[in-house]
């Protein structure tokens, strides 16, 4: 049974709210990071790549200037321009994973400090909308049965 505290709000209510403004803010990220897209142009204009926020191309345009292009140089530019847009991509989703960060009290990890390593049998799994909303259907299972 939830026990007042002295301001008349429930311990667990806090927790719920707590919990449901992270659940809103990682929603958020999720559909931020979903709308990451970079544009990069080859610096003669003959080639143009847009990627989104994974590096998966998304759009390849070529000007005329391609015509003047050997295949090896028609290689390099469309390989070259499309690592720049994948660069610029990943740029924004850390900017955005790093905002997150630091708004949620993580702040910026040191250079020098490792990432804690943690064994798992199971591989890194992607968060997505559906997987975020299970999460937070069974967060609220789990207090409603207490």
């Amino acid at each position: 049974m939830d026990v007042p505290d002295p301001t008349g709000v429930s311990v667990m209510d806090e927790l719920v709210a707590r919990t449901e403004r992270q659940l809103e803010r990682m929603r958020d990220l999720g559909d931020r990071m979903a709308e990451v897209r970079a544009r990069e142009s080859s610096p003669d204009g003959a080639v143009t790549v847009e990627v989104d926020g994974n590096g998966a191309l998304l759009d390849l345009v070529f000007s005329p200037l391609v015509n003047r292009l050997t295949p090896a140089e028609f290689e390099q530019v469309v390989v070259s321009t499309a690592q720049r847009a994948a660069a610029r991509a990943f740029a924004r989703r850390g900017a955005l994973i790093t905002a997150f960060n630091e708004d949620n009290g993580a702040g910026p990890r040191p250079e020098s400090q490792e990432p804690p390593h943690h064994e798992s049998p199971h591989p890194p799994r992607r968060m997505t909308r559906n997987s975020v909303d299970a999460a937070h259907r069974e967060i609220h299972r789990r207090v409603t049965r207490s």
